[in-house]
């Protein structure tokens, strides 16, 4: 065989296997790095979301016992809610690992909730007022604070519920998606067999070369 031709095809072969080595080792290693930083990322975003469903439901609960419209013997009681302290230190969390629009549905929902407590408070004094029989009208003022209290619920605390959920739900099946797309992109693919991106890389240098040679 013409050594002519031999020669630069050994030296083809040992410079594509160096270049795979030189390819693989880096690319490897920044592919750990960025799987690790992903995963992380993925996993603190997971638990942030987990915990506002978590005190969501537990807001939901809250507000379905409190002054139910029916109420029988035996009904479980109204969960107690997060202090003040443990929504703040929440909110700081959803602020650093959440998006915004998470954090804007959180305030939503909080906001709700206060309000709701509030006009429960109110419907309290105006029982009180009645059983003093401090209250002119007694019977309208109950039926009205009692509609207030059905209407924050129904219109207002609820929705601010399923805005929560809906919202993580969401967030977090498209934080999927996009980790899959960028696994089947060419960046990626490079990442994860070196070996097939430098033989293609080479290939498509070859036709080039020959021209070169031939000329």
């Amino acid at each position: 065989m013409d050594p002519n031709v031999i020669i630069p095809v050994a030296a083809a072969a040992l410079t594509s296997s160096l270049l795979t080595a030189v390819v693989t080792a880096v690319l490897g290693h920044r592919s750990e790095l960025a799987r690790t930083r992903e995963e992380r990322r993925q996993t603190r975003l997971a638990d942030t979301y987990l915990q506002a469903a978590n005190i969501a439901m537990t807001l939901q609960d809250f507000v379905n016992r409190t002054l139910p419209r029916m109420e029988k013997p035996g009904d479980p009681k109204a969960p107690p809610i997060p202090t003040d302290e443990e929504q703040r230190l929440f909110a700081a969390r959803l602020s650093i690992f959440g998006s915004p629009e998470m954090s804007e549905a959180f305030t939503k929902l909080v906001r709700a909730q206060v309000k709701f407590v509030t006009t429960v408070d109110v419907r309290a004094e105006v029982l009180e007022e009645a059983a003093a029989g401090r209250a002119v009208s007694a019977a309208e003022d109950q039926a009205a604070t009692f509609k207030a209290v059905e209407e924050v619920r129904a219109h207002e605390v609820r929705p601010a519920v399923a805005a929560v959920l809906q919202l993580a739900h969401a967030e977090l099946a498209e934080r999927r998606l996009g980790i899959w797309a960028r696994l089947r992109s060419p960046v990626w693919g490079a990442i994860r067999r070196p070996d097939r991106w430098v033989r293609a890389h080479m290939q498509r240098a070859a036709p080039s070369s020959g021209k070169g040679a031939a000329q």
